[in-house]
């Protein structure tokens, strides 16, 4: 079962953290909150499989551990899923980390049929096949796209 590690703001997020577990998803989540001001302990970021990462207003203002840890992820091949929680789907630079911009991370809204769309979608090497750039994956076809059956 893939092991997935959700990295969230502490002080702002948990309710999100709690929606999340509400959902019953059957997947193995572990979380790591952060806080302005530095907070001790969670896990330490070796063996996951996913990396998950709460975005919201007061993501870009966490302490320098959540930018050493995310510094970290980035260095390792694997695949970044970034959760907007203001529901917007792709990269949304008004509340997003500079340092993901680029990372070859994958931006979706924090829903949970996009949520349980991204987990199925996101393959393990997706960083190594595009290791720079923001992605996001689009669940419905349009006429318009190309070999839409």
């Amino acid at each position: 079962m893939q092991k997935s590690l959700i990295l969230y703001d502490k002080e702002n997020q948990s309710d999100k953290i709690q929606v999340l577990k509400d959902w019953g998803l059957d997947y193995h989540f572990e979380f790591k909150g952060y806080g302005i001001k530095p907070l001790a302990g969670g896990p330490i970021l070796t063996d996951y499989d996913l990396y998950i990462i709460l975005i919201g207003e007061s993501t870009r203002y966490l302490d320098y551990e959540f930018y050493a840890d995310v510094e970290h992820i980035i260095a390792t091949s694997k695949p970044i899923l970034c959760l907007n929680l203001n529901g917007f789907v792709a990269l949304e630079e008004d509340i997003c980390p500079r340092l993901l911009y680029d990372a070859g991370a994958i931006h979706m809204p924090f829903t949970r049929d996009d949520l349980l769309f991204s987990l199925q979608s996101i393959q393990p090497d997706s960083r190594l096949v595009n290791p720079h750039g923001s992605y996001h994956f689009k669940r419905f076809q349009s006429p318009y796209d190309k070999n839409n059956d």
